[in-house]
């Protein structure tokens, strides 16, 4: 206590001169740091005044509403190919057996016919602004229908291969005519190569194959029928089991694709597909530019190769080779004379 007296006494006795020299003094303190925020305030004002003053003086810029750009006339000399295969036109696929993935019978075969005519149509629309189409092909790479060549087939199909063949040919006239009045291509081609299904025989036949297959004889009977009614159309019907065309300067392979082996495995069919390229290719001084394959109802495309998908889509046998699923389709190539391969799509078969 007498420590906080004697001190108490002692601030007391502080001169009243000293203790105004001291709030003075820091008054003087403040008002030189205040000075100091001042003028660097001023500074910041004036250097944001500048920058103001060269946005202002920047020109004004006009505003333009945007447009789509004007589609330009199509370039170049091209043909279209759509790519028939793998009907299977009298088969069956139960949902049950494919996980419901799929169905088919004779009533949906005809019905997905019908879409492909029409979004052919409408594929060839889209194409038309890539480039310059005057020439149209229909390629028929085979098994269109599925026959008797195994047990089973006898037991589930829908109908007997006579029957079938006699309905596929029904359809592919109705699709060629179709294709031919509105397609507004000054050439009209088609192509076919007969698959493994139409055999009549138990075991494929290499040499003599066409002599034995149904849909070898359905091509024949239909371009003999053309050639009276139609001869500006042109057919080419294989009798081996190539078939190569020179679509405006690309020369191209068909063919069903039987003759490619593959059991499932790591890699897919492009392994084997690959290797039979290579293999058809060492005997030609001039290969072709390019192969286009059906019979494993998948669709993939890499650089010298096109593989075509199915109409019937995912069934028992893709389900057994572990091919990947896709939905029932055909496919469309377009041929530019100058650029190769300007367009490869499926064309879907179901709305």
């Amino acid at each position: 206590m007498a420590k906080k007296k004697r001190a108490a006494e002692e601030l007391r006795a502080i001169p009243p001169d000293l203790d105004e020299d001291r709030k003075l003094t820091k008054l003087k303190a403040d008002h030189a740091a205040l000075k100091a925020k001042h003028k660097e305030a001023l500074k910041q004002l004036g250097d944001m005044e500048k920058q103001v003053d060269s946005l202002t003086a920047l020109p004004a810029v006009k505003h333009r509403k945007a447009r789509r750009p004007k589609r330009g006339k199509p370039q170049g000399e091209a043909a279209a190919v759509l790519v028939v295969t793998d009907w299977h036109s009298d088969q069956l696929v139960d949902p049950e057996m494919v996980e419901g993935r799929n169905e088919f019978n004779s009533d949906i075969f005809v019905a997905r016919t019908d879409v492909l005519w029409d979004k052919a149509l409408r594929m060839l629309d889209y194409a038309r602004g890539l480039c310059e189409i005057d020439t149209f092909y229909v390629a028929a790479l085979g098994d269109l229908i599925g026959g008797y060549i195994h047990e089973e087939l006898q037991e589930s199909n829908t109908m007997g291969p006579e029957e079938a063949i006699v309905l596929v040919r029904d359809r592919l006239t109705f699709g060629i005519d179709k294709l031919r009045k509105h397609c507004g291509c000054q050439s009209f081609n088609v192509l076919c190569c007969y698959g493994n299904h139409g055999r009549t025989t138990k075991r494929i036949r290499h040499g003599t194959g066409y002599k034995t297959n149904r849909e070898w004889g359905l091509y024949s009977s239909m371009a003999k029928h053309y050639a009276n009614h139609d001869p500006d159309m042109r057919w080419n019907v294989a009798k081996g089991y190539l078939l190569t065309e020179d679509i405006k300067g690309n020369l191209v392979r068909f063919q069903h694709g039987h003759n490619v082996r593959y059991q499932g495995g790591v890699g897919g069919v492009t392994i084997p597909a690959n290797k039979a390229q290579a293999a058809w290719n060492r005997n030609l001084k001039t290969p072709p530019q390019w192969d286009i394959i059906g019979h494993w109802h998948q669709f993939l495309r890499q650089e010298g190769m096109i593989l075509c998908p199915s109409l019937i889509g995912y069934d028992a046998f893709a389900l057994s080779i572990k091919a990947q699923y896709q939905d029932p389709a055909q496919a469309m190539v377009v041929f530019d004379r100058e650029k190769g391969v300007v367009m490869a799509e499926k064309v879907f078969v179901t709305e």
